[in-house]
This record gives C-alpha cells, sequence and structure tokens, in this order.
C-alpha cells in the first residue's frame, strides 16, 4: 500500500510495509504490539523505513538522508500518525479496497 504525504510542498510516496516495520523491529527491538500510545519514539525511524519502502514501489530514487527525517516528520507527523492509524484499522477491517490504494 503506497500512500502520499506533504512534506515541504512535496507529496512523498510512504507505504507501511512489510519491509518498513521489520526494519522498525531490527533497529528499535520494538514489534508492532510493543508500541506504547505515550512513546513516539518509533515514529522517526518507521517514517524513514516508510518513506524507504514508497520510494522503492514507486520506483523512484531514494535519497533522503536519515539525519533529516526527524525535521521533515515534524512537519507531517500529524498526518503520518493518522496513516499509520489508517493502515491498522485497514488491515484489522479486511478493507482489502483500502488498502491497495
Amino acid at each position: 500500500m503506497v500512500k502520499y504525504i506533504n512534506v515541504n510542498k512535496e507529496s512523498l510516496p510512504v507505504s507501511i510495509s512489510y519491509y518498513a516495520l521489520q526494519k522498525l523491529k531490527e533497529e528499535t527491538g520494538k514489534a508492532i504490539g510493543d508500541w506504547d500510545e505515550n512513546d513516539i519514539s518509533f515514529l522517526e525511524p518507521l517514517f524513514f523505513f516508510a518513506l524507504q519502502a514508497g520510494f522503492r514501489a514507486d520506483k523512484k530514487i531514494f535519497e533522503i538522508k536519515r539525519e533529516d527525517i526527524i525535521f521533515m516528520l515534524d512537519e507531517c507527523w500529524l498526518d503520518f500518525s493518522a496513516l499509520i492509524t489508517d493502515f491498522f484499522t485497514e488491515i484489522a477491517t479486511g478493507d482489502q479496497k483500502k488498502v491497495k490504494k
């Protein structure tokens, strides 16, 4: 599933994919069920890996530096948080039409 998020007036592809979730677990040691609603530390690495996956799915070259992610997330973290919620809601409800957008 690739969705788009606006950062610096640019629409960027984002995919909360198996790749993104696996890379997040490798880096943080936290699986999906380990996330705490009061802990936002997973957002930065998940955003980075979701961007990588989105660029790959769109067949675009990914040239964003990891150190820039935190500043990019400052601009879109509410939208990205909503995208995470939408993704898991679509998976939980089995709405495959929405998942394949």
